[in-house]
């Protein structure tokens, strides 16, 4: 992967994280990729410590495989050039076997239990809890240095412990400004969420209480169409009341009207009834007058026929 290929987007400040000194830490020997581990692929160590280490949530796989490869082959050429060194070291020995006394016949301090017995005792801090004095009379391995070497060794032992305890307190102080950071985020969220929430409360409050002003405008909106139109049905109502007794008023006249010219009618029916019976009765005289006459007609003419017979005969 070379440089102008590697994304950087959403790399963070590997130099001043905590997450470098946790896999430096692992790295350093006694940590569980010191050795054959750091064979492990990039990936599979990337999710161990996204899983099991906050201080990696916010690390990238991009970033954290450049910074893991590039510290993996420096720790490898590093133990390559210590096993070198330590081979030289070994060769020399045989040739050159290491003195347990200096130049002046002293004993040297760490090549003696004395050094690992100075180093638990101000560990425990025996070294504090009494004075030096007394610690080097403590132990009959201390006895055999001059107190002035044996306080020089105690001093040197004090800022090795010093040294470790910054180390410590660098490593521990970044994870810490990383907690601390990342509860300040928290922090910081957990209040822009408050915040949101309030204002979203607050929205919804408005929007509730504008929409109430608004069903209440449509209320009395309703309300007024409402009783106007039952004023227009009231209206309608007594109009067509109205118009109702008119039109039965219209009926009852045009009924009683009716009933005039159905009576009037009756009459002039009931008087051309009268008038044909006058007349039939006037034409059946006449008939009867007609024959009574075309008798008496035929019986004058008999009459005379028989006379003229007479006077022929």
């Amino acid at each position: 992967m070379t440089k102008a290929s590697v994304d950087k987007t959403g790399w963070i400040d590997w130099q001043n994280s905590a997450a470098k000194e946790i896999m430096e830490e692992d790295m350093d020997r006694g940590g569980w990729l010191y050795g054959d581990m750091e064979d492990l692929s990039s990936e599979i160590i990337f999710n161990i410590y996204k899983e099991t280490q906050p201080e990696f949530e916010d690390v990238v796989f991009s970033q954290f495989h450049a910074r893991y490869d590039s510290a993996s082959n420096r720790g490898k050429k590093r133990r390559a050039r210590c096993e070198q060194e330590e081979a030289w070291m070994k060769h020399d020995r045989k040739i050159h076997p290491v003195r347990t006394h200096n130049a002046r016949g002293e004993l040297k301090f760490h090549l003696t239990d004395a050094h690992q017995l100075l180093r638990e005792d101000v560990a425990n801090g025996d070294d504090i809890k009494q004075s030096i004095l007394m610690l080097w009379g403590s132990r009959l391995e201390y006895l055999d240095f001059d107190y002035d070497v044996f306080r020089r060794r105690v001093y040197q032992e004090r800022k090795f412990v010093k040294l470790c305890n910054y180390m410590d307190h660098k490593r521990n102080e970044k994870r810490r400004l990383f907690v601390e950071a990342k509860q300040k985020e928290l922090a910081t969220k957990e209040k822009q969420q408050a915040k949101q929430q309030e204002m979203e409360h607050t929205r919804l409050l408005k929007d509730l209480e504008k929409r109430e002003k608004q069903e209440e405008k449509e209320r009395k909106k309703l309300a007024k169409e409402h009783e106007k139109r039952e004023k227009r049905e009231a209206r309608e109502r007594k109009k067509h009341a109205k118009e109702q007794e008119k039109r039965e008023k219209q009926e009852e006249r045009e009924r009683k009207k009716l009933a005039k010219e159905q009576e009037k009618r009756e009459k002039q029916e009931e008087k051309e009834r009268k008038k044909r019976k006058r007349e039939e009765e006037m034409r059946e005289k006449s008939i009867e007058q007609d024959s009574k006459r075309r008798k008496k007609s035929l019986r004058s003419a008999s009459n005379k026929t028989a006379q003229q017979k007479n006077k022929k005969v």
